[in-house]
């Protein structure tokens, strides 16, 4: 079968939630015996854990976000601002948070993309 996660969380144990565990779990399990396809959003200090993504025969592809604490002031006032951003955003289109907070337009056209590009059986959605 070939099968799509979509995902918000690095499918990693030290990701530091249960979500990220969660779905790696979901990835070592059907990557075994499946063509599996992750696509997530992956945050700068994430990127030491992608080396330990490749053991998996899985395909997987980024979306560059911010997420959590950043490194130094800047960083955490751009987080901030994004995140009052969104959260206005929601209120203004009569959304939850969680739609707006996620919302990302490149996540948007990688995942029209490569469900025009393969045919998958099975799609995740996280």
């Amino acid at each position: 079968m070939k099968i799509l996660i979509v995902t918000p969380y690095i499918p990693h144990p030290l990701a530091g939630h249960g979500g990220s565990e969660y779905v790696y779990g979901l990835v070592k399990y059907l990557s075994s015996n499946n063509k599996v396809t992750v696509i997530l959003f992956l945050d700068s200090f994430e990127e030491g854990l992608v080396k330990d993504l490749k053991q998996f025969p899985v395909s997987f592809l980024f979306v560059r976000r911010m997420k959590g604490k950043q490194k130094g002031l800047l960083g955490n006032i751009q987080l901030i601002v994004l995140r009052l951003f969104q959260f206005f955003r929601s209120l203004l289109l009569w959304q939850p948070y969680y739609v707006s907070k996620y919302w990302d337009s490149e996540m948007a056209r990688m995942i029209e993309s490569e469900t025009t590009r393969t045919q998958y059986d099975a799609v995740q959605i996280e």
